[in-house]
Protein backbone atom coordinates (compact mmCIF):
# COMPACT_ATOMS: atom_id res chain seq x y z
CA UNK A 1 0.00 0.00 0.00
CA UNK A 2 1.13 3.86 -0.74
CA UNK A 3 2.00 5.36 2.70
CA UNK A 4 0.26 8.37 3.12
CA UNK A 5 1.34 11.77 4.51
CA UNK A 6 -0.15 14.71 5.56
CA UNK A 7 2.11 17.88 4.85
CA UNK A 8 1.51 20.85 7.08
CA UNK A 9 3.22 24.28 5.44
CA UNK A 10 2.53 27.35 5.76
CA UNK A 11 0.09 29.85 3.71
CA UNK A 12 1.93 31.95 1.47
CA UNK A 13 -0.37 32.81 -1.73
CA UNK A 14 0.07 31.00 -5.55
CA UNK A 15 3.61 32.18 -5.65
CA UNK A 16 5.20 30.13 -2.67
CA UNK A 17 4.98 26.91 -4.45
CA UNK A 18 8.61 25.42 -3.38
CA UNK A 19 6.24 22.37 -0.75
CA UNK A 20 3.66 21.63 -3.84
CA UNK A 21 6.45 20.95 -6.17
CA UNK A 22 7.94 18.48 -3.51
CA UNK A 23 4.99 16.91 -3.31
CA UNK A 24 4.22 16.74 -6.94
CA UNK A 25 7.13 14.46 -7.23
CA UNK A 26 6.34 12.29 -3.91
CA UNK A 27 3.34 11.24 -6.10
CA UNK A 28 5.35 9.87 -9.07
CA UNK A 29 7.42 8.10 -6.51
CA UNK A 30 4.66 6.62 -5.33
CA UNK A 31 3.33 8.39 -1.94
CA UNK A 32 0.29 9.67 -1.74
CA UNK A 33 1.06 13.76 0.36
CA UNK A 34 -1.64 15.74 0.80
CA UNK A 35 -0.59 19.50 1.49
CA UNK A 36 -2.75 21.26 4.36
CA UNK A 37 -1.82 24.95 4.91
CA UNK A 38 -1.89 26.13 8.28
CA UNK A 39 -0.57 29.95 8.87
CA UNK A 40 -3.13 32.63 11.06
CA UNK A 41 -6.70 30.85 12.04
CA UNK A 42 -6.28 27.96 9.33
CA UNK A 43 -3.92 26.28 12.30
CA UNK A 44 -7.11 25.70 14.18
CA UNK A 45 -8.62 23.85 11.62
CA UNK A 46 -5.52 22.12 10.36
CA UNK A 47 -5.03 20.92 13.53
CA UNK A 48 -8.36 19.29 14.06
CA UNK A 49 -8.00 18.01 10.33
CA UNK A 50 -4.61 16.11 11.33
CA UNK A 51 -6.20 14.71 14.72
CA UNK A 52 -9.01 12.96 12.93
CA UNK A 53 -7.05 12.46 9.82
CA UNK A 54 -5.47 8.59 8.82
CA UNK A 55 -2.04 8.66 7.57
CA UNK A 56 1.52 7.54 8.12
CA UNK A 57 3.79 10.41 9.14
CA UNK A 58 3.18 14.14 9.03
CA UNK A 59 6.10 16.45 7.61
CA UNK A 60 5.06 20.22 9.68
CA UNK A 61 7.19 22.99 7.88
CA UNK A 62 8.11 26.27 9.67
CA UNK A 63 6.74 28.14 11.43
CA UNK A 64 3.43 26.73 12.74
CA UNK A 65 3.75 23.73 10.51
CA UNK A 66 6.29 22.63 12.58
CA UNK A 67 4.52 23.21 16.33
CA UNK A 68 1.39 21.48 14.42
CA UNK A 69 2.82 18.85 13.72
CA UNK A 70 4.92 17.89 17.15
CA UNK A 71 1.64 18.37 18.42
CA UNK A 72 0.11 15.76 16.08
CA UNK A 73 3.43 13.28 17.20
CA UNK A 74 2.87 13.58 20.75
CA UNK A 75 -0.86 13.17 20.61
CA UNK A 76 -1.27 10.72 17.83
CA UNK A 77 2.20 8.99 18.16
CA UNK A 78 2.53 9.31 14.46
CA UNK A 79 5.70 9.75 12.89
CA UNK A 80 6.34 13.39 12.44
CA UNK A 81 9.76 15.17 10.14
CA UNK A 82 10.13 18.64 10.72
CA UNK A 83 10.51 20.55 7.77
CA UNK A 84 13.03 23.85 9.01
CA UNK A 85 13.01 26.14 5.61
CA UNK A 86 12.74 29.41 7.19
CA UNK A 87 15.22 30.79 10.21
CA UNK A 88 13.49 31.78 13.58
CA UNK A 89 14.44 35.72 13.08
CA UNK A 90 12.41 36.39 9.94
CA UNK A 91 9.14 36.12 12.38
CA UNK A 92 10.33 39.14 14.54
CA UNK A 93 10.85 40.44 10.78
CA UNK A 94 7.63 40.12 9.26
CA UNK A 95 5.47 40.46 12.64
CA UNK A 96 4.82 43.76 14.36
CA UNK A 97 6.11 44.56 17.75
CA UNK A 98 3.07 43.83 19.42
CA UNK A 99 2.93 40.00 18.42
CA UNK A 100 6.39 39.38 19.82
CA UNK A 101 5.26 37.35 23.01
CA UNK A 102 3.28 35.25 20.58
CA UNK A 103 6.33 34.89 18.15
CA UNK A 104 8.67 33.75 21.13
CA UNK A 105 6.36 31.23 22.25
CA UNK A 106 6.31 29.47 18.66
CA UNK A 107 9.84 29.70 18.40
CA UNK A 108 10.08 27.90 22.36
CA UNK A 109 7.88 25.44 20.61
CA UNK A 110 9.71 24.72 17.28
CA UNK A 111 12.79 23.76 19.55
CA UNK A 112 11.26 21.84 21.64
CA UNK A 113 9.26 19.23 19.34
CA UNK A 114 12.75 19.44 16.97
CA UNK A 115 13.99 17.59 19.73
CA UNK A 116 11.44 14.74 19.40
CA UNK A 117 10.75 15.06 15.68
CA UNK A 118 11.75 11.09 13.85
CA UNK A 119 14.25 13.40 11.39
CA UNK A 120 14.75 16.87 10.60
CA UNK A 121 15.58 18.37 6.99
CA UNK A 122 16.88 21.67 7.04
CA UNK A 123 17.40 24.12 4.52
CA UNK A 124 19.22 26.78 6.41
CA UNK A 125 22.99 25.98 6.82
CA UNK A 126 23.57 27.54 10.22
CA UNK A 127 20.52 25.58 11.52
CA UNK A 128 21.77 22.60 9.52
CA UNK A 129 25.17 22.93 11.21
CA UNK A 130 23.80 23.64 14.79
CA UNK A 131 21.00 20.63 14.88
CA UNK A 132 23.55 18.03 13.18
CA UNK A 133 25.42 18.72 16.26
CA UNK A 134 22.67 18.10 18.89
CA UNK A 135 20.92 14.57 17.35
CA UNK A 136 20.79 11.98 14.91
CA UNK A 137 18.73 12.02 11.81
CA UNK A 138 19.27 15.75 10.43
CA UNK A 139 19.59 16.25 6.64
CA UNK A 140 20.42 18.94 3.78
CA UNK A 141 18.07 19.90 1.40
CA UNK A 142 17.19 23.06 -0.66
CA UNK A 143 14.87 25.42 -1.87
CA UNK A 144 13.60 23.97 -5.35
CA UNK A 145 12.81 25.45 -8.70
CA UNK A 146 10.91 23.54 -11.43
CA UNK A 147 13.74 24.10 -13.65
CA UNK A 148 12.66 22.22 -16.41
CA UNK A 149 10.09 24.56 -16.66
CA UNK A 150 12.00 27.58 -16.62
CA UNK A 151 14.64 26.13 -18.64
CA UNK A 152 12.13 24.94 -21.96
CA UNK A 153 9.85 27.01 -22.32
CA UNK A 154 7.16 26.18 -25.11
CA UNK A 155 6.70 28.05 -28.06
CA UNK A 156 3.24 28.94 -27.53
CA UNK A 157 3.54 29.64 -23.88
CA UNK A 158 5.94 32.74 -25.29
CA UNK A 159 2.84 33.36 -27.43
CA UNK A 160 0.77 34.08 -24.55
CA UNK A 161 2.74 35.75 -22.68
CA UNK A 162 2.78 38.53 -25.30
CA UNK A 163 -0.14 39.04 -25.51
CA UNK A 164 -0.81 39.37 -21.83
CA UNK A 165 2.05 42.10 -21.65
CA UNK A 166 0.66 43.56 -24.75
CA UNK A 167 -2.94 43.74 -23.00
CA UNK A 168 -0.93 45.12 -20.31
CA UNK A 169 0.30 48.09 -21.82
CA UNK A 170 4.06 46.71 -21.85
CA UNK A 171 6.40 47.92 -24.74
CA UNK A 172 8.41 44.40 -26.21
CA UNK A 173 11.04 46.34 -27.26
CA UNK A 174 12.01 48.19 -24.28
CA UNK A 175 14.05 47.11 -21.31
CA UNK A 176 12.11 45.07 -18.83
CA UNK A 177 12.49 44.34 -15.10
CA UNK A 178 10.89 41.58 -13.24
CA UNK A 179 9.81 41.21 -9.67
CA UNK A 180 8.22 37.96 -9.31
CA UNK A 181 6.82 37.66 -4.92
CA UNK A 182 5.05 38.43 -2.14
CA UNK A 183 3.92 42.37 -1.96
CA UNK A 184 5.47 42.28 1.47
CA UNK A 185 7.48 44.94 3.55
CA UNK A 186 10.40 42.77 3.67
CA UNK A 187 10.71 42.59 -0.07
CA UNK A 188 11.58 46.17 0.05
CA UNK A 189 9.26 46.86 -3.18
CA UNK A 190 8.39 50.81 -2.22
CA UNK A 191 11.81 51.51 -3.17
CA UNK A 192 11.65 49.96 -6.32
CA UNK A 193 9.12 51.29 -7.48
CA UNK A 194 10.16 55.14 -6.30
CA UNK A 195 13.10 53.83 -8.59
CA UNK A 196 11.45 53.90 -11.59
CA UNK A 197 10.54 57.38 -11.28
CA UNK A 198 14.21 58.04 -12.66
CA UNK A 199 14.04 55.29 -15.49
CA UNK A 200 11.63 56.08 -17.59
CA UNK A 201 12.98 54.00 -20.13
CA UNK A 202 12.64 51.12 -18.53
CA UNK A 203 9.80 49.08 -17.60
CA UNK A 204 9.14 47.21 -14.02
CA UNK A 205 6.59 44.06 -14.46
CA UNK A 206 5.01 43.14 -10.94
CA UNK A 207 4.25 39.46 -10.50
CA UNK A 208 2.59 38.27 -6.75
CA UNK A 209 0.68 40.29 -4.69
CA UNK A 210 0.28 41.04 -0.81
CA UNK A 211 -0.35 43.31 2.04
CA UNK A 212 1.74 46.47 0.18
CA UNK A 213 -0.27 46.24 -3.09
CA UNK A 214 -2.42 48.82 -2.20
CA UNK A 215 0.30 51.19 -1.21
CA UNK A 216 2.04 50.20 -4.17
CA UNK A 217 -0.47 50.74 -6.52
CA UNK A 218 -1.19 54.30 -5.17
CA UNK A 219 2.63 55.14 -5.64
CA UNK A 220 2.61 54.40 -9.30
CA UNK A 221 -0.72 56.54 -9.69
CA UNK A 222 0.56 59.55 -7.66
CA UNK A 223 3.97 59.23 -9.07
CA UNK A 224 2.39 58.79 -12.85
CA UNK A 225 4.54 56.18 -13.13
CA UNK A 226 3.35 54.48 -16.63
CA UNK A 227 6.20 52.27 -16.68
CA UNK A 228 4.87 50.14 -13.75
CA UNK A 229 2.73 47.03 -14.61
CA UNK A 230 1.33 44.77 -11.62
CA UNK A 231 0.02 41.50 -13.66
CA UNK A 232 -0.89 39.99 -10.18
CA UNK A 233 -0.83 36.39 -9.41
CA UNK A 234 -0.34 34.12 -12.83
CA UNK A 235 0.10 30.48 -13.99
CA UNK A 236 3.77 29.08 -13.40
CA UNK A 237 3.76 28.78 -17.39
CA UNK A 238 3.25 32.40 -17.82
CA UNK A 239 5.33 33.43 -15.19
CA UNK A 240 8.22 31.49 -16.94
CA UNK A 241 7.30 32.53 -20.20
CA UNK A 242 7.32 36.13 -19.28
CA UNK A 243 10.76 35.87 -17.83
CA UNK A 244 12.03 34.62 -21.04
CA UNK A 245 11.04 38.23 -22.12
CA UNK A 246 12.40 39.98 -19.72
CA UNK A 247 15.80 41.71 -19.39
CA UNK A 248 16.66 41.61 -15.41
CA UNK A 249 15.13 39.68 -12.76
CA UNK A 250 15.45 41.65 -9.07
CA UNK A 251 15.14 41.16 -5.60
CA UNK A 252 15.80 43.07 -2.76
CA UNK A 253 15.28 41.09 0.24
CA UNK A 254 18.22 39.93 1.81
CA UNK A 255 16.34 36.20 2.39
CA UNK A 256 19.44 34.11 1.37
CA UNK A 257 17.33 31.40 -0.14
CA UNK A 258 14.83 32.96 -2.62
CA UNK A 259 12.70 30.97 -5.36
CA UNK A 260 12.64 33.76 -7.61
CA UNK A 261 16.26 33.88 -7.71
CA UNK A 262 16.80 30.51 -8.89
CA UNK A 263 13.73 31.37 -11.59
CA UNK A 264 15.53 34.15 -12.27
CA UNK A 265 19.00 32.31 -13.23
CA UNK A 266 17.21 29.33 -15.04
CA UNK A 267 15.74 32.06 -17.48
CA UNK A 268 18.83 33.63 -18.15
CA UNK A 269 17.89 36.55 -16.61
CA UNK A 270 21.01 39.12 -15.20
CA UNK A 271 20.05 39.22 -11.68
CA UNK A 272 20.20 41.84 -9.19
CA UNK A 273 20.31 40.84 -5.37
CA UNK A 274 21.03 43.13 -2.24
CA UNK A 275 24.77 43.06 -1.24
CA UNK A 276 24.51 41.31 2.00
CA UNK A 277 23.65 38.19 0.54
CA UNK A 278 26.85 38.20 -1.47
CA UNK A 279 28.92 37.46 1.57
CA UNK A 280 26.16 35.20 2.88
CA UNK A 281 27.50 31.59 3.13
CA UNK A 282 24.22 30.35 2.80
CA UNK A 283 23.81 31.78 -1.12
CA UNK A 284 26.13 30.13 -3.60
CA UNK A 285 25.15 32.01 -6.40
CA UNK A 286 27.27 35.17 -5.72
CA UNK A 287 29.07 34.84 -9.16
CA UNK A 288 25.81 35.02 -10.89
CA UNK A 289 24.36 37.98 -9.29
CA UNK A 290 24.88 41.74 -9.07
CA UNK A 291 24.50 43.47 -5.59
CA UNK A 292 22.56 46.33 -4.61
CA UNK A 293 22.69 48.73 -1.81
CA UNK A 294 19.10 49.38 -1.19
CA UNK A 295 18.63 52.87 -1.48
CA UNK A 296 17.00 54.27 -4.62
CA UNK A 297 20.24 56.31 -6.21
CA UNK A 298 22.26 52.80 -6.13
CA UNK A 299 18.98 50.86 -7.49
CA UNK A 300 19.11 53.45 -9.99
CA UNK A 301 22.73 52.66 -10.85
CA UNK A 302 22.79 49.10 -10.29
CA UNK A 303 19.74 48.77 -12.98
CA UNK A 304 21.50 50.64 -15.50
CA UNK A 305 24.73 48.58 -15.13
CA UNK A 306 23.24 45.51 -15.10
CA UNK A 307 21.50 46.60 -18.40
CA UNK A 308 25.00 47.35 -20.21
CA UNK A 309 26.30 44.25 -18.62
CA UNK A 310 27.65 40.96 -20.30
CA UNK A 311 25.12 38.33 -18.97
CA UNK A 312 26.86 36.39 -16.57
CA UNK A 313 27.26 32.64 -17.27
CA UNK A 314 24.61 30.87 -14.64
CA UNK A 315 26.17 27.68 -13.19
CA UNK A 316 23.66 25.32 -13.98
CA UNK A 317 25.64 22.47 -12.89
CA UNK A 318 25.00 24.12 -8.97
CA UNK A 319 21.34 24.89 -10.07
CA UNK A 320 20.20 20.95 -11.01
CA UNK A 321 20.78 20.68 -7.13
CA UNK A 322 17.74 22.64 -6.46
CA UNK A 323 15.62 21.08 -9.29
CA UNK A 324 12.41 19.93 -7.16
CA UNK A 325 13.08 16.47 -8.94
CA UNK A 326 16.42 16.12 -6.98
CA UNK A 327 15.32 17.59 -3.58
CA UNK A 328 12.19 15.18 -3.64
CA UNK A 329 14.32 12.23 -3.96
CA UNK A 330 16.02 13.55 -0.10
CA UNK A 331 12.18 13.90 0.90
CA UNK A 332 11.72 10.43 -0.49
CA UNK A 333 14.72 8.88 1.24
CA UNK A 334 13.75 10.51 4.59
CA UNK A 335 10.39 9.34 4.74
CA UNK A 336 11.09 5.47 3.75
CA UNK A 337 14.01 5.89 6.29
CA UNK A 338 11.75 7.10 9.13
CA UNK A 339 8.97 4.63 8.20
CA UNK A 340 10.84 1.72 7.87
CA UNK A 341 11.73 1.35 11.84
CA UNK A 342 7.39 1.35 12.56
CA UNK A 343 4.68 -0.69 11.99
CA UNK A 344 2.40 2.18 12.16
CA UNK A 345 3.92 3.08 8.75
CA UNK A 346 2.62 1.13 5.32
CA UNK A 347 5.17 0.03 2.85
CA UNK A 348 5.29 1.87 -0.68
Amino acid sequence: MKKKILWLKPTKGRISIGRYLIAEELRKMGIDVEVFECSGLKSISSLLHALKSNFDAVIGTTHLGLVIGGLVKILRGKKFIADFVDEYTLLTRIYPPYSYPLVYIIIMLEKLFLKIADAVIVVPKAEYDLLSKKRKNVYKTNLCVDLKRFLKVKRETIECTKKILKKAGVDLSRPKIVYVGGFNKIYNLDKLVKTMKNLRDFQLIMIGGGEMEYELKRMKKEENLNNVFFLGYLPNDVVAGILRMCDIGITLCDVPRQLKIYEYLASGLKVIVPERLLNSEDFVFKDSCIGVKLNVEDIERTIKYAHNTELSEKNLKTLINYDCRAVAKIYNFVLKMSCASTSNCRSA
